[in-house]
């Protein structure tokens, strides 16, 4: 008897990113200020309990793999993104 078998495993994955904040507005008298973060690099990638950098993960599983990945944890959790002084 042949069987078919499916696994769906769920881990943790992280995108640690760094960035160049600056402070931005509208330009005129009474704008609000905000942050704006620029010059964005991915540090590394966390997948369970692997962490790898970026050229690290390219070299395992390929670029557009890794760009898909990034790509989606960031379009994912954009809202979620917590920046923070170090």
């Amino acid at each position: 008897m042949d069987y078919d078998r499916q696994a769906w495993v769920y881990s943790e994955c992280c995108v640690l990113l760094h960035g160049r904040s600056e402070k931005v507005d509208y330009g005129v008298p009474g704008s609000p200020v905000w942050e704006e973060v620029n010059d964005i690099d991915v540090a590394e990638i966390s997948l369970g309990r692997n962490t790898y950098t970026y050229d690290q993960l390219v070299a395992k599983i390929g670029k557009a793999a890794t760009d898909w990945l990034v790509d989606a944890l960031v379009d994912e959790g954009h809202n979620d993104v917590d920046w923070w002084d170090r």
